[in-house]
């Protein structure tokens, strides 16, 4: 979707709000009036009403995920939750049954507006800094202009949010219960959100329970990442998880070992002649150099031998048994994972470096860039060991590579919006012939 030339401009601390704008806010003012009664009963036991680890979120997300965890349980209190299982009335329906004698045609129209608004997810397709944001929703495809002023100077492209929508004098804002995630989590929630759904039934039983259940399953899936972390698993270029082993052997002659490696053929070795005999893949890699897949490190009466991954190291153990034999005698063997080496503490902290500003994100980006330059030849698990040039060959594959892609242009706009390198990644959909407007 492309920006709209007119797009709302607003003044930053609000837009010229209309009659139903007005009339919306007095309008929930009632409302949360009218249902405290009702309200206290809920309040007493959110976690069988709501999300049943009400009180362990709060404790450990703190005061910021306690007001938003709030703000949504009322937001499904008032709209969605059946406060009668034989009628399935909602508290605004009840609002709307006992005062409609007492309200105007402007807030018996704003108040239809409200009781029929549904919850829904909506994928962030492009940011208008201080205006607001272009959206698509995931359930039909449809897109909208979002006036949010303040929200569109820190929310990221792509990310997917699940909200209410509501037209207020032809204007589109959120409001109410509001739900944000990462790309990743894209498949998970159509998903999640298709089997709440059912069979597509539209009958008015199926949508009130659809209804009821959207806001405390999207809820649960919100939290889960706060209160069940998963903790990072890193991986080398090969995808195997990244333990740092190492093998030191006596030897009686170092340069007959350096001519043990360099009559050997079941490896690629790299000696420059400083004692650090380096092991190389066979194969390029995409930019035409070469991964290390360990180093050899030669020293008068002692040879260290060092790579990243279990299965590197055995496969280079392999090659000292076979063709160094009696020559080496192994001493120590040692394998340590990288979640341990991260938690050992460091005897002093190293003396900061000074760089200015602008050579340091000359240096990072063009890190980033060459790492990026590499990536669509790189096999990841998450395209089941596919490398994405592999990976866009298939329709599913296509879709999974444009979600990570997404991912890393999310965390590029986020690293700028921190005043810290980002780098554009718009290259990389041109390299795997992928055009963002389609996913």
């Amino acid at each position: 979707m492309k920006a709209n030339p007119d797009f709302f401009d607003f003044p930053e601390d609000g837009f010229a709000t209309g009659p139903e704008f007005r009339i919306k806010d007095k309008l929930l003012e009632k409302l949360i009036e009218f249902s405290r009664p009702l309200l206290a009963a809920y309040i007493k036991d959110l976690e069988s009403t709501f999300y049943p680890r009400y009180k362990a979120a709060v404790k450990k997300g703190g005061e910021g995920i306690g007001n938003m965890l709030w703000i949504n349980c009322l937001d499904w209190f008032l709209f969605d939750h059946p406060l009668d299982p034989e009628s399935s009335q909602t508290i605004i329906e009840l609002f709307l049954y006992r005062k409609k004698l007492y309200l105007s045609g402007w807030e018996k129209k704003v108040l239809a507006m409200m009781r029929d608004n549904e919850m829904d997810l909506y994928e962030i397709r492009s940011v208008h800094p201080g205006r607001g944001f272009d959206l698509k929703r995931l359930t039909d495809g449809r897109q909208f202009q979002v006036v949010e002023m303040k929200a569109s100077r820190q929310i990221l492209r792509w990310t997917i949010l699940a909200g209410r929508l509501w037209l207020l004098d032809d204007v589109q804002r959120f409001s109410g219960g509001l739900y944000s995630f990462g790309p990743e989590k894209r498949v998970l929630l159509e998903k999640t959100v298709g089997h709440l759904a059912g069979a597509g039934k539209a009958d008015e039983e199926s949508r009130r329970a659809f209804r009821s259940r959207f806001s405390p399953e999207i809820c649960r899936l919100w939290l889960d990442p706060l209160l069940n972390p998963i903790k990072p698993e890193f991986r080398n270029r090969d995808g195997d998880r990244l333990n740092f082993c190492q093998a030191v052997f006596s030897i009686a002659d170092k340069d007959a070992i350096r001519q043990a490696f360099a009559g050997q053929q079941a490896i690629t070795i790299r000696d420059d002649g400083d004692d650090i005999l380096t092991w190389l893949s066979k194969k390029n890699d995409a930019a035409g150099g070469q991964t290390v897949m360990g180093t050899f490190r030669l020293q008068d009466d002692e040879l260290q031998f060092e790579a990243n991954s279990l299965k590197r190291f055995q496969q280079g153990m392999k090659v000292l048994k076979k063709y160094l034999g009696e020559m080496i005698l192994l001493k120590e063997q040692k394998k340590t994972p990288l979640a341990k080496m991260l938690k050992q503490p460091r005897d002093r902290s190293p003396e900061p470096i000074k760089i200015p500003l602008e050579e340091q994100a000359r240096i990072v980006n063009q890190f980033k860039r060459k790492h990026y330059q590499d990536w669509p030849e790189m096999k990841l698990p998450a395209l089941n060991g596919k490398t994405p040039r592999q990976a866009v060959r298939s329709a599913p594959g296509r879709n999974a590579v444009a979600l990570l892609l997404k991912e890393f242009e999310r965390r590029e706009e986020q690293s700028r919006l921190k005043g810290d390198p980002g780098l554009n990644i718009a290259f990389l959909w041109k390299e795997l012939k992928l055009d963002p407007e389609d996913y």
